[in-house]
């Protein structure tokens, strides 16, 4: 095999790599997208409600002061 084909060989090998791997960068961009919404709405209700027992405790304890 001569030295040109060779170098294009690995090109294309190269390109198809890249390609490849681009696309899955993308799925994998798309799946945590996906699951990122329901995540960030799921923290945000867990933070209310460690906040709203942070309350409730602090109300709690300045009655029994």
């Amino acid at each position: 095999m001569n030295y040109t084909v060779s170098i294009k060989i690995r090109t294309i090998t190269h390109q198809l790599f890249t390609r490849a791997l681009n696309s899955r960068v993308k799925q994998l961009k798309g799946l945590l997208a996906t699951l990122a919404s329901p995540l960030r709405s799921e923290i945000g209700n867990m933070s209310l409600v460690w906040f709203q027992l942070l309350v409730q405790l602090t109300s709690e304890n300045n009655w029994n002061s």
